[in-house]
C-alpha cells in the first residue's frame, strides 16, 4: 500500500510505502503524480521505512527503475533505515544508473532527507488517490 502526501511550499512530494511493495503501486504513483500541475518542478522523497513485505522481483524493480520516472525532476531520495530498504535501495538505484537515469540518493531517516532539501519545518498534506486503485 502507499500514501502520498505534498509539501507545497517547499515542492515535497512524499511517497510512502506501508507494509509493502506492490508492482501495481507504480502504476498509482504513476498516475497521480504525473496528473500534478507543478509536477516537473516537484522534489521527492520515497520513504520505505514502513517495508515489510516486498511482492516485487528482482526483474520488476529492475524494470521500475529503468522507465522514465513520473517526476521528472533529478531531485529524489529515498528513506531506507533498514537493511531491506537499503537493499532494495541500492539495487533501484544501480539499475537507474545503468539506464542511464539520475539515481536517488539514499539517507537512513526521513530527518535526513528534508536536509537533503535544506528544509526544517515541512507541512505535509494527504494527496487523494485515483478510484481506480
Amino acid at each position: 500500500m502507499i500514501e502520498l502526501s505534498i509539501d507545497r511550499a517547499n515542492r515535497i512530494v512524499v511517497v510512502r510505502f506501508v507494509d509493502s511493495i506492490d508492482a501495481g503501486d507504480f502504476a498509482t504513483i504513476d498516475r497521480t503524480l504525473a496528473g500534478l500541475p507543478d509536477a516537473a518542478s516537484l522534489r521527492c522523497i520515497v520513504d520505505l521505512g514502513g517495508v515489510t513485505d516486498i511482492r516485487v522481483g528482482s526483474p520488476g524493480l529492475a524494470d521500475r527503475a529503468k522507465r522514465r520516472p513520473a517526476l521528472p525532476t533529478a531531485y529524489k531520495v529515498f528513506v531506507a533505515p533498514t537493511d531491506v530498504s537499503f537493499g532494495i535501495s541500492r539495487q533501484f538505484s544501480t539499475h537507474r544508473d545503468l539506464a542511464g537515469q539520475a539515481s536517488p540518493r539514499i539517507v537512513r531517516s526521513f530527518a535526513e532527507a528534508l536536509e537533503r532539501f535544506d528544509v526544517a519545518d515541512a507541512r505535509f498534506e494527504p494527496l487523494p488517490l485515483p478510484a481506480d486503485r
